[in-house]
């Protein structure tokens, strides 16, 4: 089975020219098709009926949106199809299924005062705040894909005819006209732009502060950082997770009711590879004045927050320097001076466990929190217990780092946590 999805991918890439996006979406859809085949006893694809593919819809339709359950559809429609063109399939098992009725949402979009708002909003004089201010300009005049941004390489742009050859899918090729906030803006990024080189032969144009080319993702985190755009209140949604319809009232509510909190979150459920699992006992939800035990991991997901306005404004938004842990990271600025109250109803969808997800990627996530809690404790905001706790949490992750970097002989690594802990 998984020599036929590699050829289709193989064909994906190769003859239909698809976006590295789409070769992820495709093989994380049929990735999840074949497990659930694997449940059911189901070890061919000659072996797949139009029962199998309806049943795999209703388990997804439990876990997912709508939105979502279509793609998937769509996948296995062209998957099928492609088996079928190659003689190894004899029937069309998603012949007969037709898509979920969507719901129609009223679209989103910001008002004029908004988009000039959020157009001000990076301000700092330094080389990230000047890259992000020439993302947004370049959304904002040309209308181009996120994904069509990030494969921006240098040879793609003519500051001196203000035009950009963009590459939108299929690799069809078109020509954008730049206006002049945003020629300006682009101009101002690439003059710094070699400050975050790390190797010469880089031709993307927007890079990450690692000197690598800037994934969709980290663009959306971009967006989303700088769409504090007024009002009193900041919520975030995380693209892997889901708002519950009634999760923003309840909590503007709660707001109202315990007013002495400047941060409110709320209880989630988790999906696991489409399955529903059970949060461990160290996930518990605590309120109050609650670092301490945020200490050890992340308990609360940045999708469940509502939090001031002006709680970022004092304390910084969340860390792009790191990795993974960046929620992390801000909730230790945050509970080191602020309460936390919870709003114990599950009023958001959690999922993971999925191939690209960051935390998946990245190993000794500790290593991070061992940085951000450094980072803390080089500040005056802990009270003498939280720093003491602080200071306990650090040498006892800094232990365990240093324990799997004996048993791998990386006696630098060592050398550098039994240094960090030396220091308290």
């Amino acid at each position: 089975m998984e020599s036929f999805i590699e050829d289709f991918l193989h064909y994906l890439q190769y003859e239909k020219n698809s976006s590295p996006h789409t070769l992820r979406a495709y093989a994380q859809d049929l990735k999840s098709f074949v497990s659930f085949l694997a449940k059911e006893g189901v070890d061919s694809f000659k072996q797949v009926t139009s029962e199998h593919v309806r049943s795999y819809l209703v388990e997804m339709m439990r876990h997912y949106k709508r939105r979502t359950v279509s793609r998937r559809l769509s996948t296995l429609r062209s998957f099928f199809k492609y088996l079928l063109k190659k003689g190894k399939l004899e029937h069309q098992p998603t012949e007969a299924i037709f898509n979920p009725k969507q719901n129609k949402d009223l679209p989103q979009f910001l008002t004029v005062d908004e988009i000039f708002a959020l157009l001000r909003a990076p301000k700092e004089d330094n080389i990230l705040s000047k890259r992000d201010k020439a993302i947004l300009e370049l959304l904002y005049a040309t209308g181009m894909r996120v994904s069509e941004l990030v494969g921006l390489n240098l040879e793609d742009i003519d500051l001196k005819e203000g035009v950009i050859r963009v590459y939108g899918k299929g690799r069809k090729e078109r020509l954008a006209f730049l206006g002049e906030p945003a020629k300006r803006a682009l101009e101002m990024y690439l003059k710094g732009r070699p400050t975050l080189l790390k190797n010469n032969t880089q031709r993307a144009v927007f890079l990450n502060a690692k000197g690598g080319r800037l994934t969709a993702r980290s663009v959306h985190r971009i967006v989303k950082k700088y769409g504090i755009l007024g009002g009193m209140w900041i919520a975030f949604l995380d693209s892997d997770d889901y708002w519950h319809p009634e999760k923003l009232q309840k909590q503007i509510e709660q707001t109202k009711i315990r007013q002495g909190f400047p941060i409110h979150f709320t209880d989630e459920i988790w999906i696991r590879n489409g399955i529903r699992v059970n949060p461990k006992k160290k996930h518990q939800k605590r309120e109050g004045w609650i670092f301490q035990p945020s200490l050890a991991l992340c308990l609360m997901a940045p999708s469940t927050v509502l939090l001031r306005r002006e709680l970022l404004e004092v304390h910084g938004m969340f860390d792009e320097r790191l990795p993974v842990c960046e929620d992390y990271d801000l909730w230790l600025r945050l509970f080191a001076q602020h309460p936390a109250a919870l709003l114990n109803e599950k009023l958001m969808t959690r999922h993971g466990g999925h191939a690209d997800q960051l935390s998946q990627r990245e190993w000794g996530i500790d290593r991070y929190r061992v940085q951000s809690i450094n980072k803390t404790l080089k500040t005056e905001i802990l009270k003498p217990d939280d720093r003491l706790s602080a200071i306990r949490m650090l040498q006892k992750k800094c232990r365990i780092l240093i324990q799997g970097f004996h048993k791998r002989d990386n006696m630098k690594e060592v050398r550098n946590y039994e240094k960090i802990i030396s220091q308290f």
